[in-house]
């Protein structure tokens, strides 16, 4: 062993516990990086070779350096790892950055830990950028499970007091709060599995189950320990119209995490195409009432993480699909706590009071449902400010929701054509799909759809005056009612921001005409 080496490992053998250091060790970082959200003129993949990282991105050329300890550089370049995958990889060198001054300070005060570290974002120290780049971190750290770190510290992240942020670069961050563009990729995946079941369409068993346990987990914002106690015959039918075919169903969740025993069990109806999905998986398992609804193995935490994932993984484009399978890009990060919190904030932003938002979540206290309550007007007013004014990062989402865009001219397949309020929409982009009919409302469902490509003369500001039309109407109509919290208006407003987003890629072709 060199100089060097000796020094390095003399630096890094006491900030590490033997178990965390094997797990650190065991990391795999890919020599090709995949970056899914690359457009034009960027380089689509970070080559991870040495102790420095160079990568041209958004007409900037950027550098990531990683001069520690052998230890500390190898998690270093695992969270720059992920990040790249499923964020904007401008940030890349912050994180990095930042990672680097919270690891001196970990060695200075004994060692890395997670009461460490949340000892140092919890200060006065730290502005939003870095905060956020460190909350990042430890996402990773509690969701993977390093020892030390556990998914109940995940949970526990969700109410360290955040810093007062006006700034628009940081909202990607803000929160585990999905993002209203993710929630449309959820729902439209799982929309288009129901509608496909309904149509005889036929699914392998364990993409069923990876799609029921995250539409589970969804719409009900249930534990893993929740489903793992779940038995088939949990699941109910509620009503079943004949004439119309029309079914009804609710599940009963077991509470847990309780103080005091209240109810045995939590009574939820669940819409219909998610009850018909579950339904169709459990006959395709040929499960009987008494049995376990979700075999887990022996970590129901790692197995509802690994379904989540995966469901969502086959909800995202091909081209990262493809990344994932050869090892280049990170798989989706979103966890069942996510969608427990994303649930919290919902029903928050409808109005639900701390008891109802309690009652759901199974809480036995109002601690966590007043937090929801307190922090979603903030957090959606930043959101909402910083969708509105951040057309870079709205071509991002857009290259990853949509297919590529296409000259109206060397288009030869099918051309999308529908009516949004009183106008007949066409010419504004061409349909993939090479299946059965589609699912979903045209023109308005497209602009977030894998399936869609775009026309780079298309009359899309023409769709987006519509869309904007309605959505005032619907405000008015709302307001006059008393019912400003209507949930329609944010799926109105998320078509918005689809649109909007293909506007601002066509804008970047410098294409004459677009968005008049």
């Amino acid at each position: 062993m060199g100089i060097k080496s000796k020094i390095l490992f003399h630096q890094s053998s006491g900030m590490y516990e033997r178990d965390l250091s094997s797990k650190i060790k065991s990391l795999v970082i890919p020599k090709r990086i995949f970056l899914k959200s690359s457009n034009d003129f960027d380089d689509t993949h970070i080559h991870n070779e040495g102790d420095r990282w160079v990568f041209y991105f958004s007409g900037s050329r950027r550098y990531v350096k990683f001069n520690l300890d052998e230890m500390s550089n190898a998690i270093l370049k695992y969270f720059c790892f992920k990040y790249a995958s499923t964020m904007f990889p401008t940030f890349l060198p912050v994180l990095s950055h930042q990672w680097a001054k919270s690891l001196s300070y970990c060695r200075e005060k004994g060692g890395f830990a997670l009461i460490i570290l949340r000892k140092y974002i919890e200060g006065d120290i730290l502005d939003a950028r870095a905060f956020y780049s460190i909350l990042f971190g430890l996402k990773i750290l509690c969701c993977e499970e390093f020892p030390g770190f556990t998914l109940e510290d995940y949970e526990d992240l969700e109410f360290i007091p955040r810093p007062n942020a006006f700034n628009w670069e940081i909202y990607q961050d803000i929160d585990n709060i999905l993002e209203p563009l993710e929630k449309s990729m959820i729902t439209k995946g799982l929309f288009e599995i129901a509608t496909g079941l309904a149509r005889g369409k036929t699914y392998d068993i364990k993409e069923l189950k990876h799609t029921a346990v995250l539409a589970l987990s969804y719409a009900t914002g249930a534990r893993p320990v929740q489903l793992a106690k779940l038995s088939v015959r949990d699941l109910r039918i509620d009503t079943c119209d004949t004439h119309t075919g029309l079914i009804r169903y609710s599940i009963l969740l077991p509470y847990v995490k309780q103080r005091r025993l209240t109810t045995e069990r939590l009574l939820l109806a669940i819409p219909p195409e998610i009850g018909a999905l579950i339904k169709h998986y459990v006959d395709k398992a040929q499960l009987l009432s008494h049995d376990r609804m979700f075999e887990m193995g022996v970590s129901a935490p790692a197995f509802v993480s690994q379904s989540i994932s995966q469901a969502i993984l086959n909800f995202s484009p091909p081209e990262y699909q493809t990344a994932v399978g050869r090892g280049e890009a990170a798989p989706p990060s979103i966890t069942s706590t996510d969608l427990r919190h994303n649930v919290g904030h919902s029903l928050a932003m409808q109005g639900a009071s701390a008891e109802e938002i309690a009652h759901i979540l199974g809480h036995s206290s109002l601690v966590v449902a007043k937090h929801y309550i307190r922090a979603t007007p903030a957090l959606a007013l930043i959101r909402a400010k910083a969708l509105g004014s951040n057309p870079v990062w709205q071509n991002m989402v857009a290259m990853m929701l949509t297919g590529k865009l296409v000259p109206s001219k060397e288009w030869e397949g099918r051309r999308v054509v529908g009516m949004v309020g009183d106008r007949l929409h066409y010419e504004i982009g061409g349909c993939a799909r090479t299946d059965d009919e589609c699912p979903f409302c045209e023109v308005r469902c497209c602009y977030g759809c894998l399936y869609y490509r775009p026309f780079l003369d298309g009359h899309h500001q023409g769709v987006l005056n519509s869309v904007s039309k309605e959505v005032d109407e619907l405000i008015a109509v709302s307001d006059s009612v008393g019912n400003a919290l209507n949930p329609l208006i944010s799926v109105h407003e998320t078509t918005q921001i689809e649109i909007k987003s293909v506007i601002a890629r066509c804008h970047l072709h410098n294409v004459r005409g677009c968005g008049k």
